[in-house]
């Protein structure tokens, strides 16, 4: 009976946290970033082998399945808003998914900007699997502010391609991601070019919220290419973004 009950388990209706992302420091040069990540400080964290006795399932591990009858083929994952046991799947990271059965041990089915995707787990001590995924996308429990649950790998984009692979987002500068010309993937806003914004998803797709520094306010600005042109500015000059060589932002005088 128990295991009929965790196959039935329905997908993962958890809030996906949008991440906070800055408009960069006041320097009088335009930046961006989000401060980093909370990485599931709570949880037990079994790096290499279960503890023994096992964790009861409601504080499973994630990683190993620690709690959870791995032999059996069950995972540990997070069911709104507690950690459970339930039937693992073989979907892994950006595998579209239905319930938790479909996603592979280490991965959840959740609900991010619309799109149910198999999302990895990680952490601190358990870093994303491949330099295209970081780890930044933070699973809440609905609550405001929310209560983080866990965090799971999100890709890592182009900031002049635009390349996120789901319908919805749009690439932003992001302190998770410290890569030269790569951003993250969140939901996009609706701002463009000059108008103010608070945060970079604020902005149109292809553009970032810029501080020029105190007491100007942060602004959307279109990226552009400073070695190739393309894209090129619509209006203003293609200006460098700290931490970027070919990235840059359009700005006016």
């Amino acid at each position: 009976m128990r295991a009929t009950k965790r196959e039935s388990a329905k997908a993962n209706w958890l809030g996906i946290v949008a991440l906070a992302l800055g408009c960069g420091g006041g320097d009088g040069t335009p930046g961006g970033g989000d401060g980093g990540i909370d990485a599931d400080p709570n949880g037990p964290d079994a790096a290499t082998e279960c503890p023994d006795p096992a964790p009861p399932p409601a504080t499973c591990d994630f990683f190993l399945g620690c709690g959870c009858d791995v032999g059996g083929g069950e995972k540990c994952t997070i069911i709104a808003p507690n950690r459970v046991c339930t039937a693992a799947g073989t979907g892994l990271g950006g595998t579209p998914c239905v319930s938790e059965a479909d996603c592979a041990s280490g991965a959840t089915c959740a609900t991010y900007v619309g799109a149910r995707t198999c999302m990895i787990f990680c952490d601190d001590a358990h870093p994303c699997p491949t330099a295209d995924l970081a780890c930044y996308v933070r699973i809440g429990d609905g609550a405001e502010p929310p209560n983080i649950l866990a965090t799971v790998c999100g890709q890592v984009c182009s900031l002049l391609d635009q390349d996120c692979s789901l319908p919805g987002q749009a690439c932003y500068t992001s302190n998770s991601v410290t890569e030269m010309e790569r951003g993250v993937c969140v939901g996009t806003g609706i701002l463009g070019q000059g108008e103010a914004c608070t945060s970079s998803n604020d902005c149109l797709p292809g553009f970032n919220c810029i501080n020029p520094g105190s007491p100007d306010p942060s602004f959307c600005a279109q990226f552009c290419d400073r070695q190739d042109n393309d894209p090129a500015c619509a209006v203003g000059t293609c200006t460098g973004l700290p931490g970027h060589t070919q990235t840059g932002v359009c700005v006016t005088p």
